[in-house]
């Protein structure tokens, strides 16, 4: 019979072919592109663990290290996910260098999660020529998620305009009569937050803004900036700069015996590392933003979401610290890549898994606060449009007021 069919295939081999395409359109079949194959899906992440953002490394260990446990447990659609990530230095130079490498050497599906706005947006021009995503990245980069600009590339947490808009829009009802500074790095992500807390203040910017100095990623300290500002006589300062600067702010703003209240970016917030390392007294007011749940609240323990996350950590990444925000980020995306993927089935084609990233509806991965979930459009690329205000007390990060919103 099998022979009979074949014999009748190579004598209508056009009406052959065009059956098995009818049958992979409709799902019969599976559907790959370079990266997929029955037994495995790659994909390919820039993150740096070197260099100015060295301490956003557990951040990368943890996407390894939840893939581990998806593979353990079976994969998704029963392939394995084979994560293949670089070390960037956060240069832009080696971040196009180390992507070329994924696409064209590894051949992976797409990427996902690497951490930088000035190095994704580095490689934007090439993975759209190549037509491969890039998504999730962890950035709060405006620009990351410019569905116009950028088809192919997609933004995972608020973007650093948000928060300071948010930011502006407290300031301005809460403390109007306060003498703002801010400090920013000179590059995308620094003149998103700036540009957010202009918006924020609205017209009470002329007056309550006073101050705003830019560092470059590569200067070695900014005490010159911070002795600028406390100069204007500035009371609430805004440390809109990653986790290695934000730390050794708060340590000059001790030494500087200034008092002000201080705005700390979500994006370098982590007790663990950033405040630790920041030689804190204790009585500094510093107040910052979140979408997480907070996993070093004790009052958190029970939380079925965190004994789950903890209990990943028990088995594939022990060495972790239980108190690093950046060890949930990572957690979170590839929880989030997982949903995708199951999602895609067997049409793992990086046009389906572009246009399933176009289509999040409601989704919460693990975590999130409470009414905090992911949504997408072809023209909507920024996931996650909530924060959560919060201050800092005993050690830990307390909530303040409701949600807050893009607008």
């Amino acid at each position: 019979m099998k022979r009979g069919f074949a014999r009748i295939c190579r004598a209508m081999v056009g009406v052959c072919v065009a059956l098995g395409m009818t049958s992979a359109r409709t799902g019969a079949q599976p559907r790959y592109d370079a990266g997929a194959t029955d037994a495995t899906i790659k994909i390919g992440n820039v993150a740096a663990s070197s260099g100015p953002l060295s301490i956003y490394r557990p951040y990368g260990e943890a996407l390894s290290r939840c893939f581990d446990k998806i593979n353990a447990e079976g994969g998704i659609n029963k392939r394995k996910v084979q994560f293949i990530t670089y070390d960037d230095a956060y240069s832009p130079p080696k971040t196009v260098e180390q992507t070329r490498k994924l696409v064209e050497s590894d051949e992976v599906l797409f990427l996902m999660g690497s951490i930088g706005g000035p190095t994704s947006i580095a490689t934007a021009s090439y993975l759209a020529q190549k037509r491969v995503p890039h998504l999730f990245i962890a950035t709060p980069s405006s620009k990351v998620s410019d569905a116009k600009l950028y088809p192919w590339m997609m933004g995972w947490q608020p973007a650093a305009s948000q928060e300071g808009a948010i930011f502006g829009r407290y300031l301005s009802e809460k403390m109007a009569s306060s003498k703002v500074g801010i400090l920013y790095q000179n590059d995308d992500y620094g003149r998103d937050f700036l540009a957010g807390l202009k918006d924020g203040l609205g017209n009470k910017e002329p007056a309550m803004l006073v101050a705003a100095k830019s560092y470059e990623s590569t200067e070695p300290t900014v005490s010159s900036q911070l002795v600028q500002i406390k100069a204007a006589g500035v009371d609430v300062i805004y440390l809109a700069a990653t986790g290695k600067f934000v730390a050794q702010s708060l340590k000059a703003i001790n030494e500087l015996g200034w008092k002000p209240t201080i705005l700390v970016p979500y994006t370098a917030n982590s007790t663990a590392t950033v405040l630790k390392n920041a030689d804190l007294k204790g009585d500094e007011k510093l107040i910052s933003s979140s979408f997480f749940k907070d996993i070093s609240d004790p009052a958190n323990t029970n939380d079925p979401e965190i004994a789950q996350w903890r209990n990943w950590i028990d088995q594939y990444y022990p060495t972790a610290n239980r108190s690093e925000v950046y060890v949930a980020w990572g957690w979170s995306i590839c929880n989030t890549v997982a949903h995708l993927l199951k999602g895609a089935g067997d049409e793992l084609t990086r046009e389906n898994i572009m246009r399933l990233a176009n289509s999040f509806s409601d989704y919460a991965p693990p975590l999130m606060l409470p009414g905090i979930s992911l949504s997408s459009t072809p023209t909507d690329h920024r996931l996650i449009k909530c924060l959560q205000m919060q201050n800092f007390a005993d050690g830990a990060w307390r909530p303040m007021g409701e949600l807050m919103c893009a607008k």
